[in-house]
């Protein structure tokens, strides 16, 4: 059996009865088969101390500690009680069994109402693995600590270092779900035992496979530009409360995002076991979004976490390789050449009208539509992106620099193309809508020169540039097919079993506008072909 289909059937069987905790048991189970340590976040009364009791037997061999912490709270109570013999033979030890030092797994309820002599010993145990038991230091069996509260600990304690260390916080809340509600008042009662399937559970040696596997795990090239596009928006993030602070900000954000860089660190450890527990030794950019429940500290900024984590990784989740930015450009660099080359010049346009006792010269011109324009919704056939508008341009205009609206036989076109000649006599129109510049539909020839010499000349230019496009065109395609292998490669590793419909749902979305926007820039070159081929065929 395959890791992630056993992994499926655990969390199942680990779930029953738990309303609407199937990706906190998961993400908690992944934590402890990382090795690492969760922090349940939320009121009382929504099944922490039961999820973690179900989690602990996902392990074939028995140890789990559990304690509700208080200031009162003795190291006896978590470490165990002195052992008189061990006074009488003067040595100051403790008897471990069944404590903490002796746990694989333990649940600290209220962590943070805890003394500081009871959370600085947690420190050394979570770093270090060790006990220091008398004058001996004895390894512990822990894979992770679950603790919980319904608070984030509080400034100025000292706590900053052990709150650290707990790589996941998951939020906790009250069944919302009608049907799960009823279900849970008007059932039996839950308990913390199941019984699962033989197999299921992991031994010790299987554990350590697993913590093997889990170094030799590599990020994808995407999970690495997600990562930096994660840092890049956290530092945007602060210096937005650094303006809310002085002042000048009113997003409500009331503290830094700090993320340590062992925190990253034990982060991507986590991202990396949810790689190997998925059956895969590359880390891609649906595992980025656990990183939603790894980078908070306040309950203030976990819905900050989320979107910041979400729009960099549907940012920069399909496959953007070099190949495809490089063609981008290149379409680019060949479209202003097309413009500068075959359509834009002095004496291109018809001087043949006059508006309002203006001599003006007159433009047909393609506007592509958008959302944002004026006229998009009752000016445009349902479905058509583009649009023929006949513009009218002062010869007084020309050289002038600056913006103006061309005259027109209509009001439509007035809030459609803004012009600007920029102190040149080639006018430069672009739409109002997406900003883009707009060219004639058909221009003149220009005529310079002896016996058509410059005409000779820009057909020439005109049939280099379809070759330029029948490359492209091919460039484009052999793009298109890599990016496509690689979505599919992605698209069967899309489900796991750490990561939510909702997020998978945004992430197969925006693989499916990359490739609308490959499609888009196909379309912009085939427009840019027949522009080529309308000035040949003339």
């Amino acid at each position: 059996m395959k890791q992630k289909e056993r992994i499926r059937r655990l969390i199942a069987e680990l779930g029953v009865g738990l309303y609407e905790r199937e990706e906190i048991l998961a993400k908690c189970l992944l934590a402890a088969i990382g090795g690492q340590s969760v922090f349940l976040f939320g009121p009382p009364g929504t099944a922490k101390s039961l999820v973690a009791r179900r989690v602990s037997q996902a392990f074939s061999r028995a140890g789990y500690f559990e304690c509700l912490l208080n200031r009162f709270t003795t190291p006896e109570e978590l470490f165990g009680p002195v052992s008189l013999k061990g006074l009488k033979e003067d040595k100051y030890e403790r008897k471990t069994a069944s404590y903490l030092p002796d746990a694989q797994l333990a649940f600290l309820d209220e962590i943070w109402k805890a003394g500081p002599s009871i959370l600085n010993s947690l420190l050394t145990i979570i770093n270090e693995r060790k006990f220091h038991n008398g004058g001996a230091s004895k390894a512990v069996p822990l894979k992770g600590i679950i603790a919980a509260s319904n608070e984030t600990p509080p400034q100025g304690q000292g706590l900053e270092a052990l709150y650290d260390r707990f790589i996941l916080r998951l939020a906790v809340m009250p069944l919302m779900d009608k049907d799960h509600f009823m279900d849970l008042v008007d059932g039996p009662p839950l308990s913390a035992e199941v019984k699962l399937s033989e197999g299921l559970a992991v031994d010790d040696s299987e554990w350590n496979a697993i913590i093997g596997s889990i170094g030799k795990v590599k990020f994808s090239n995407e999970v690495r530009e997600i990562v930096h596009a994660i840092r890049k928006r956290i530092d945007e993030y602060n210096a937005g409360v650094r303006n809310s602070t002085g002042g000048n900000d009113k997003s409500g954000k009331t503290a830094p995002l700090y993320v340590s860089d062992r925190r990253w660190q034990k982060a991507a450890h986590i991202l990396k076991t949810a790689a190997v527990l998925c059956d895969r030794m590359e880390v891609l950019p649906v595992d980025v979004m656990i990183l939603r429940d790894c980078l908070w500290n306040e309950e203030s900024q976990r819905e900050d976490v989320a979107k910041i984590v979400e729009e960099a990784t549907v940012e920069f989740c399909p496959y953007r390789n070099q190949a495809f930015e490089s063609w981008e450009e290149k379409l680019e660099g060949m479209t202003d050449a097309i413009n500068e080359t075959l359509f834009y010049s002095a004496d291109e346009y018809l001087y043949d009208t006059t508006i309002n006792g203006e001599e003006c010269f007159s433009v047909d011109c393609m506007v592509e539509s958008t959302r944002s324009d004026p006229y998009y919704y009752h000016k445009l056939i349902e479905g058509q992106d583009k649009k023929r508008y006949t513009v009218h341009i002062p010869l007084s205009k020309i050289g002038t620099n600056g913006d103006f609206t061309p005259l027109c036989d209509n009001d439509e076109v007035k809030g459609v193309v803004r012009c600007n000649f920029k102190g040149t006599e080639t006018c430069h129109i672009r739409s109002v809508g997406s900003g883009k510049k707009v060219l004639p539909l058909i221009a003149v020839p220009p005529v310079r020169g002896q016996k058509g010499t410059y005409k000779k000349g820009q057909m020439r230019a005109a049939q280099m540039f379809s070759n330029q496009i029948v490359q492209l065109a091919k460039e484009l395609e052999t793009i298109r097919t890599e990016c496509r292998a690689r979505y599919d490669e992605m698209h069967d590793y899309n489900s796991t079993p750490f990561v939510s419909q909702e997020c998978v749902a945004k992430l197969e979305s925006a693989y499916a506008n990359f490739f609308t926007e490959i499609d888009a820039a196909e379309e912009e070159m085939k427009q840019q072909k027949d522009k080529v081929n309308q000035y040949v065929d003339r």
